[in-house]
């Protein structure tokens, strides 16, 4: 039980609190509202998903958080909520529970943490990391973790 609550704060840290991620001088600053098509490379598997970037309530602007939901290009209407975070003009923090495909039946589920940086106001690239909801005993979090990157771009639609 201790585990589960352990990964849960380490995620949520990861996620509100910024993590990897410095702000960088003469980066791009975008606008994360609106659909993005994102390519996630996880353990030399690549995944294309969709993520639909809702705007903040209206009384949550100052903290420029949201929430957004996630198509798989996959499974077509199938969606799961996330929340998102903009630290800084540059960079976004997404996080939030997910299933994967293995195969034509198996599934992969766990809790997906994206940390990036615009590169310019329609491309977002940073770090990726899944951890999954499969016990491991020997890693750090009691969960087995999948680390990775992604690249994103905005979608006309």
């Amino acid at each position: 039980m201790w585990k589960q609550w352990l990964r849960v704060g380490v995620v949520s840290g990861l996620v509100l609190c910024g993590g990897w991620n410095v702000p960088v001088r003469g980066q791009q600053s975008g606008e994360p509202v609106g659909r993005w098509q994102f390519q996630i490379s996880l353990n030399g598997i690549t995944r294309t998903v969709e993520i639909a970037f809702k705007p903040a309530p209206e009384d949550a602007k100052s903290n420029t958080r949201g929430v957004a939901n996630v198509f798989f290009s996959f499974e077509g209407n199938r969606s799961f909520p996330i929340v998102w975070k903009q630290l800084t003009s540059d960079t976004l923090n997404v996080s939030g529970e997910i299933e994967f495909p293995i195969g034509n039946v198996g599934r992969k589920t766990g809790t997906l943490v994206l940390k990036g940086k615009f590169t310019d106001p329609t491309t977002l690239t940073g770090d990726a990391v899944l951890i999954s909801d499969i016990r491991d005993g020997k890693a750090p979090t009691g969960f087995a973790t999948e680390v990775g990157t992604f690249s994103a771009k905005k979608s006309n639609r």
